[in-house]
This record gives C-alpha cells, structure tokens and sequence, in this order.
C-alpha cells in the first residue's frame, strides 16, 4: 500500500470498496441492499492484491524480504491500530465507570491471536494469504498452484462446518470461546488464499489480455449480469466470521461483483470524469486509513449522530443511509491528512506522503 507505482483503476476500485464497506456499516440501510453488498465488498480487496501480486511480479522477489515489507506495510498499521482501539475502549468504560473489562481482554486476545478486533481483522488475513499464496507459487507450477489453493479452500470450508457445530455445543465454556477465535482465524486466513490465486489469474489470464476498450465494456456487462444473478442467490454472508448459505454460490458471487468493480474502474480510466476519478483514486489509496478508523475511532457514529436530528429515519431511510456514508468520507479526509503528514510510521512507511 505503500509503493509509488500505483495502478489508478485499482485505487479507484478500492475507493469504491471503501464505499461499500462503509455504506454496510451502515445501520440504516435495508436489509436487502446490505445482504448483496457483503457477498463481494471484502473479496474484492483480496482480488486486487492478488492482481497486485502478479503484476509487480512478487513472486520472484526474495521470500524473507517480502515478510518484512509486508510486516512493516501490514502488520505495523495492525498491531498500533489494535493497541489506539484497546486504549480507546479502556478509557471509555473508566470515563463512564463501567464494569466491562471482561469485554476489553476479550478484545485484547482478539488482537494477540490476530483474530482481530472489529475491521482490524482484515489486515493479518491479508497479510497471512498473501504470503501463503506467495509460498505457494514459489514452489509449484501453475497447475500445482491452483490445485493446492482449491485443496486449501475446501478444507478450509470442511474445517470451518465441523469447527461451527462444535462450538455450538460447547460456547458455554470459556476457554473453547477463546480456542474459537484461534481456529476461526486460522481458517478465515486459509480460505482468503483462495480469492487471492483468483485475483492472481485474473491479472496474468484475463486483465493482460484485453486489447481494447470495447473488450473492456463487454467484460464489464458480462460480469454485471453474471453477479447480480449469483449474488441474488447466494444469501447471507460474512466473510469475517466465515457465514455464509452456499459456499459454490457465495465464492461465484464474489468473485463476479469484484470483477464487476474492476472492470467498471478500469473502463472509468478511459472516460473523462477527473474529479470523480481523483475522488476514488484518493480514498483508494488511503483505504486503509479509512478501513480501520470509520468504525472503532467513532467517525461513523458520529456521522449518525450529526444527521440524526435533521432526518425522519423510518421516511427517508435509503437516504438516509447515502447521506452518513458522505459524510463519514467527508469527517475522513482531517483525519487521512493528519495521519499521513504527521504520522506516516504508523502505516509503515518510512518517510512523509507528499
């Protein structure tokens, strides 16, 4: 996230991401609009790494200093960004006196085990698909690749149905509720490799080969289509916490509403519409920032409480919902500029952002 080479189309379909991720967050929006959002607007950041990954050809790079450069542009960012969000909640419940610091260690061990903390999970299951794809591809062919993502997607799956039905028996017991967040994570990190090869192949398979942009708009409806008709289908997901109806369904929909995004930015390239283009581009590359602070740092609840007063919520509630989701990206842009001009070090870059 930090390299100066960017590719615009996929900081402007990380804007529109960011867009979704934050319009899911939401709670006012219905129920409908958030169930079709949530099939793909997490997959999609995996895809666009993955595609990441193939273009700047990661994987000839040195495996060890890869780690570290994804430990400093990933992990630093998640470790400080966990450690702000247990300060903040600690000094919550001291300010209101409140007797929930069972609450706060939960928390704590979330964030050790790198399960993660509310959108903070994000970061290790990027940071640990990545470079088990990257192990992968290093070893194996491209057939030997793709086999073992889909065994490793599979298995995960198999894992993660058993992993359910035990923990359903066994909630009530404290030390298997924390067992749980290890093996959850573990199986959610696994199972991400899968979108990540996708994205992969999608770049050296498909992205390369597109000549013009008629090729480009035809791609584009195609995969509108093919999402809005899998994505109807697939029902309730989080990827999170690994819940969803059909796995077939809910990975064919991913993957088409991502593409969908990534051709729709890739075909925006070609049009002129600069200001909105910057827009996505700007938030794309501060995605992020935006990522781990709209939800634990309060920025969208104080967005709703900003608008609370002046809507009818039951009347207006579609708009309602549209109208928190800008001013959360409007309440982002003081805290994106102070972040990067004062401290760059805390997303793992070396120097100031220009």
């Amino acid at each position: 996230m930090t390299d100066k080479k960017r590719i615009l189309y996929l900081d402007m379909a990380r804007g529109v991401g960011m867009i979704l991720v934050v319009l899911g967050h939401v709670p006012y929006i219905d129920s409908g609009v958030r169930q079709f959002i949530t099939v793909f607007h997490m997959p999609l950041f995996f895809l666009i790494s993955g595609i990441l990954l193939e273009q700047k050809g990661e994987e000839e790079k040195n495996y060890f200093g890869l780690i570290r450069k994804k430990l400093r542009s990933i992990m630093i960012p998640y470790v400080v960004f966990s450690l702000l969000s247990f300060l903040l909640e600690s000094s919550r419940i001291v300010l209101k006196g409140l007797d929930e610091w069972n609450v706060v260690l939960r928390q704590l061990f979330q964030s050790c085990c790198l399960q993660g903390v509310s959108t903070l999970w994000f970061l290790p299951a990027l940071f640990i698909s990545e470079l088990l794809f990257l192990g992968i591809r290093k070893k194996t062919n491209h057939t030997g690749t793709i086999v073992c993502t889909l065994v490793m997607v599979v298995g995960s799956a198999v894992l993660n149905y058993y992993e359910k039905i035990f923990y359903y028996y066994h909630a009530v017991s404290r030390s298997y509720r924390l067992l749980h967040d290890v093996c959850s994570m573990i199986i959610r990190n696994i199972f991400c490799v899968g979108f990540i090869c996708i994205g992969y192949y999608l770049s050296k398979w498909l992205l390369k080969k597109l000549k013009n942009r008629m090729q480009e708009a035809v791609s584009l409806i195609v995969c509108a289509v093919l999402a809005c008709m899998l994505i109807s289908k697939a029902g309730s997901v989080d990827l999170r916490f690994m819940y969803y109806d059909s796995l077939p369904l809910f990975m064919a929909g991913a993957v088409m509403g991502s593409m969908t995004v990534i051709f729709f930015c890739k075909c925006m390239q070609n049009i002129p519409v600069k200001r909105f283009k910057k827009i996505l581009e700007y938030y794309g590359r501060n995605s992020l920032i935006i990522m781990v602070t709209h939800m634990d740092f309060r920025i969208m609840y104080i967005s709703i409480l900003i608008l609370q007063k002046g809507f009818h919520i039951e009347v207006l509630q579609g708009v309602y919902g549209l109208f928190i989701t800008m001013l959360v990206f409007l309440l982002e842009l003081p805290v994106i500029w102070f972040i990067n001009r004062y401290l760059p070090f805390i997303l793992g870059k070396m120097k100031k952002s220009s």
